[in-house]
């Protein structure tokens, strides 16, 4: 995928898409989750990626996104950097042998419906997409490089921004009963 990139220039997803070839379900799961990190974007990229996880799950042949969503550009600079600490995250998680075994689809569009579903909430919690999006992230990878280790840990980031929500939930219902 680095190839033609321009560090100086920009990058539509279409263009990201486009590289990634047929396969390209980790490649626009890894973008929008990348896009999510960005504040107030994660309502947007949520939709986007319950969009892709629903394909997944049904067995879509392909990856469906709005346009508007596929012409959005990136710093060719923030791309590559991206994909340089990706490259290094997936050698130090490389598998040991025996243990690349296939993941199914429907599990994974699953994972990355429901955790898109959390990213996606408009709740006024600081941080309320770090781990959401970290856990997309590493789904995104596991659909990439096949491999399970990863949806594990795609999972557990998941349940985490869940926990997230519902600990600072708790904490604001019960600040809300001391004060009445």
């Amino acid at each position: 995928m680095r190839e033609g990139i321009d560090e100086k220039g920009t990058v539509s997803i279409s263009d990201l898409l486009h590289r990634a070839g047929a396969e390209a379900f980790g490649p626009a799961i890894l973008v929008l989750a990348l896009l999510s990190m960005v504040p107030y974007a994660s309502m947007f990229t949520g939709a986007g990626l319950m969009v892709l996880g629903w394909g997944m799950f049904v067995g879509g042949a392909g990856v469906w996104l709005p346009k508007w969503l596929l012409r959005q550009r990136m710093q060719g600079r923030h791309v590559l950097a991206s994909l340089g600490k990706l490259e290094r995250c997936l050698l130090w998680l490389s598998p040991r042998p025996g243990t690349n075994r296939p993941v199914s689809p429907r599990l994974i569009g699953a994972l990355v419906a429901w955790t898109a579903f959390l990213l996606a909430l408009p709740l006024p919690i600081p941080f309320n997409n770090i781990l959401p999006a970290v856990g997309l992230m590493l789904l995104g990878m596991a659909v990439v490089e096949r491999r399970p280790v990863l949806v594990g840990l795609g999972a557990l980031f998941s349940v985490g921004g869940l926990l997230y929500f519902l600990l600072a939930g708790q904490v604001a219902w019960s600040a809300l009963v001391r004060f009445l």
